[in-house]
């Protein structure tokens, strides 16, 4: 079998991907990546860049670099272990994540979007790679501009709303934080996470206490849980969000027993 689609079935493994869910990412079939894991087909060099960039690797590695070694590609085969090494956010290491400064200044050299109402939008289908990429300044300017009028100064990011969002279609505006003791306990964020992806859920700080964020949803039947500040990547803050759909109007039990007294008064006034 050739070394590129051998690599492609291993890099796709690695990244702990179903054939589907990797085609998805790609944008092909699923029974086209099955045949190039199995030595059917030969991809394109469209393909190719395509797989490249989803991997997070140069062209030359993926059709020349032996990633059946695990010494190939260290940085792409962390183990537990190793991420363990990685810096801690705590209050004492304040920042969510590993964030390079070099990322934001290449932004602000090479496009625009630092401007107040034109910044990038995440939308749901790259959740998976904003997650491995968020640090990528490449990956960061390929992503699309959104506009949004009248904000405060300061860094903003839109994300398409997932399941765990209430009104479902919408787009979330967001302001970086960058520092956990700068959340604001009660209010929503959307958190880019180590294991868990993107999640929108209110935050509570406990880092000082036990090192952790007590998240808890709008949406009654997702369980509140606690997830470990060193699994934070990034946090936004939810500042403003843009829907299609109307929010659901919600109904008073008072205005309702009214009404019903009312009907009632109504009916025995008709029969006499």
């Amino acid at each position: 079998m050739p070394l590129v689609n051998e690599n492609i079935r291993i890099l796709r493994r690695k990244m702990g991907l179903t054939q589907e869910k990797f085609a998805e990412l790609v944008g092909v079939k699923r029974s086209l990546i099955g045949a190039y894991e199995e030595g059917r087909a030969t991809p394109p060099t469209e393909n190719l860049l395509k797989i490249s960039r989803v991997c997070n690797i140069t062209l030359d590695q993926l059709l020349n670099q032996p990633f059946y070694k695990e010494n190939a590609f260290p940085s792409l085969f962390k183990n537990e272990a190793e991420q363990a090494k990685e810096p801690l956010v705590t209050s004492e290491s304040l920042k969510p994540g590993v964030r390079d400064e070099e990322v934001e200044s290449r932004i602000r050299e090479l496009s625009d979007s630092m401007q107040t109402d034109h910044f990038k939008l995440v939308s749901r289908d790259v959740f998976h790679q904003y997650v491995n990429q968020y640090n990528d300044a490449s990956f960061l300017l390929n992503l699309p501009y959104f506009q949004f009028p009248n904000l405060p100064k300061g860094e903003y990011r839109a994300f398409e709303s997932a399941e765990d969002f209430v009104i479902p279609g919408s787009t979330i505006i967001c302001s970086y934080v960058k520092q956990v003791e700068a959340l604001e306990n009660g209010h929503n964020y959307i958190l880019v996470t180590r294991k868990n992806g993107i999640l929108y859920r209110r935050a509570y700080d406990q880092s000082e206490l036990k090192g952790s964020l007590l998240l808890s949803s709008d949406k009654h039947e997702i369980a509140s849980s606690e997830i470990p500040v060193r699994e934070v990547l990034e946090i936004w803050k939810a500042v403003a969000y843009v829907s299609f759909s109307m929010p659901k109007p919600v109904v008073s039990l008072s205005n309702v027993e009214s009404l019903v007294d009312e009907l009632k008064s109504e009916i025995s006034r008709l029969r006499s």
